[in-house]
């Protein structure tokens, strides 16, 4: 690259200048290269700090960085440009070792492009390659709103699979994601964009693109981007929904200590945040949970030691309205004797699929219910008393405060301090 005066340069410029300099150098590993400038303000990009040096140049801090693109990007109105100039960005802070320097470099590549919020530079270029490869959509059955599952067959990388929906408050789901990931769970790699962003029109189009989109689908997908104004893209979990689940895999999960631990720390963590659509008094949605599928079907966790059930489909919704349903949820799961009209929901699920398959409910016997019940409380008792060693009254609001996306009245993050000093109160150790 020849020299440029950085005084002049415009910022399509400087943007390929960022752009090549967060580049990792031929022969090199894990470095990128370097901006520098001599005392004539010329500058030029150089493989690291000692060839700058030779030639007699200062390299930039990431901070002096950071200023000149403020400076440069203030009147860019190029898309491209702005998204290089961002990942560059997130890439110079994530190497930079220095916490204070990432926050300056990633806020001001969220300025730059908003999508980055909650994405990576290489999570964003991912969907980008689904939607070039994309060879086909379909839909998840008996859903209220509409959910596109992308197949790329066709993609180099490998076949991936892309689940797109439509959401008001992606703050609530992407938070939730966080908190279960947070507690063991696996959940799905989700992040949100506004559907003005150039992406998000990239991927609606292709959407509309395919004639299985067509109709009732249709309609109701222009209804939801009139109505909702991001949308949520993840990866789709490969597992079995527990109300898919076959007769040996109910009674695999009733036989099995850590699953059915897990389903009690599941839904503990769902009242304390505030999560309706799973299992909870009155309620019992089994396809919003998932067990994971391992080689040895009697595994309590997965290979990295996390649950071997996944969560989909949650947000965190506390607020004045809920607060005070949420605290008796959270007393009644915590007292042995009242949690069990909540839990025989769950049973009462289970037999009628095995009815609905052609099995015996006998299978089912009293004592292996019994006994997965047991385990269920424990997890139960378990969740409450992770919550308390895992944050503080403070962290706990941070729940939903730490996710920088755009808030709604769906959530108040103090109440959570609220909802923390319950469990306080409740728990018996």
């Amino acid at each position: 690259m020849e020299d440029l005066n950085i005084q002049k340069m415009n910022g399509a410029q400087w943007g390929n200048v960022l752009d090549k300099a967060a580049q990792t150098p031929a022969g090199k590993m894990g470095g990128l290269h370097v901006i520098a400038i001599n005392s004539d303000k010329e500058m030029q990009v150089f493989t690291d700090v000692a060839q700058a040096k030779e030639a007699g140049y200062k390299t930039l801090s990431l901070s002096e960085i950071c200023k000149y693109t403020k400076a440069k990007m203030k009147d860019c109105s190029d898309q491209q440009t702005k998204f290089k100039a961002a990942m560059a960005l997130q890439k110079f802070g994530s190497l930079s070792g220095r916490a204070k320097l990432e926050k300056q470099a990633s806020a001001l590549a969220v300025k730059l492009v908003p999508t980055l919020r909650t994405t990576t530079p290489s999570q964003l270029e991912g969907i980008k390659e689904n939607i070039a490869y994309a060879t086909d959509i379909t839909f998840p059955a008996k859903r209220s709103n509409n959910v596109v599952i992308f197949l790329s067959s066709d993609n180099p990388s490998g076949v991936k699979t892309t689940v797109v929906k439509t959401a008001k408050n992606p703050r609530a789901a992407v938070a939730a994601d966080r908190f279960y990931e947070r507690m063991g769970f696996t959940t799905p790699n989700s992040f949100a964009m506004d559907k003005d962003d150039p992406t998000s029109k990239d991927l609606l189009g292709k959407i509309d693109s395919f004639p299985e989109m067509s109709g009732e689908k249709k309609t109701k997908l222009e209804k939801e981007k009139t109505e909702r104004k991001h949308i949520l893209v993840m990866d789709r979990i490969k597992g079995r929904p527990f109300n898919e689940l076959g007769v040996d895999q109910v009674l695999g999960v009733c036989n099995n200590p850590g699953i059915c631990r897990d389903i009690g720390r599941m839904m503990l963590f769902d009242a304390f945040i505030g999560n309706w659509d799973r299992v909870n008094e009155g309620q019992c949605n089994l396809g919003n949970f998932i067990l994971l599928d391992t080689r040895d079907s009697t595994a309590e966790v997965t290979p990295e030691g996390k649950s071997r059930i996944a969560l989909i489909d949650h947000e965190v919704e506390v607020n004045k309205t809920s607060l005070p349903t949420l605290h008796s949820r959270i007393e009644t799961l915590l007292d042995d004797t009242k949690c069990e009209t909540t839990i025989d929901q769950l049973f009462a699920k289970f037999m009628t699929q095995i009815l609905n398959q052609g099995g015996d409910v006998n299978l089912l016997t009293e004592d292996l219910a019994s006994r997965a019940k047991e385990q269920i409380k424990e997890g139960i008792r378990e969740a409450s008393k992770e919550i308390l060693e895992s944050f503080d009254k403070k962290s706990a609001a941070g729940i939903i405060d730490d996710v920088n996306l755009p808030k709604s009245k769906q959530n108040d993050p103090k109440l959570l301090f609220k909802m923390y000093t319950t469990l306080e109160k409740s728990v018996k150790y």
